[in-house]
């Protein structure tokens, strides 16, 4: 196995040792039952007592290109979905040693707090910058069409629409350098 295989299964067996209460991180099953521990499906909920609570936002993962759709609206979040997250970018605070769960608690704490000095979309920016009732009803709209589910039934949801090409009713987000940088340092 390789090293980022190594690095992968050692993450899977962290995260079932120990995740975050209402997050979900974990790898898919090819067709053949087999784990394929490149690809993961990840869940990050809105914290308690913000706009974001309530929402249950999904993510398909795979390493390392990480390629999220459709990208979500938030200031720090690129139309293309990429996240502006300093612990991701690899001149700012990013280590090799950062962890899935690292990442996903690193996005739940964003949603709520952006940061208005790393603007990545112009029309949630603004909105944030000059109109935060509008913004607020917005995000609440997010949450909205993003609600938890049972992790089961969810995730059956998901993957039968992402083979229609079509994801409904999930946040998604885009990483391609993120998670190259993440497997970087291996």
């Amino acid at each position: 196995m390789s090293l980022c295989l190594n690095r992968l299964q050692e993450e899977r067996k962290q995260w079932r040792r120990d995740h975050p209460f209402g997050f979900v991180a974990k790898p898919v099953k090819t067709e053949q039952g087999t784990l394929d521990l490149k690809r993961w499906q990840c869940s990050v909920p809105g914290k308690k007592d913000t706009l974001w609570e309530g929402g249950s936002f999904k993510l398909d993962v795979i390493f390392p290109d990480g390629k999220f759709t459709p990208p979500l609206f938030h200031p720090n979040v690129y139309p293309s979905g990429t996240v502006c997250l300093s612990i991701l970018n690899e001149e700012e605070a990013w280590k090799p040693a950062i962890t899935i769960k690292q990442i996903l608690l690193g996005i739940q704490d964003l949603l709520n707090d952006p940061n208005p000095e790393s603007p990545a979309q112009s029309e949630a920016y603004s909105m944030f910058k000059k109109d935060r009732a509008a913004y607020e009803r917005k995000v609440r709209q997010v949450v909205k069409d993003n609600p938890p589910c049972k992790r089961r039934a969810c995730w059956q949801v998901h993957l039968d629409m992402k083979k229609v090409a079509t994801t409904i009713a999930c946040l998604c987000i885009f990483f391609s350098f993120v998670f190259a940088n993440f497997l970087h340092g291996f």
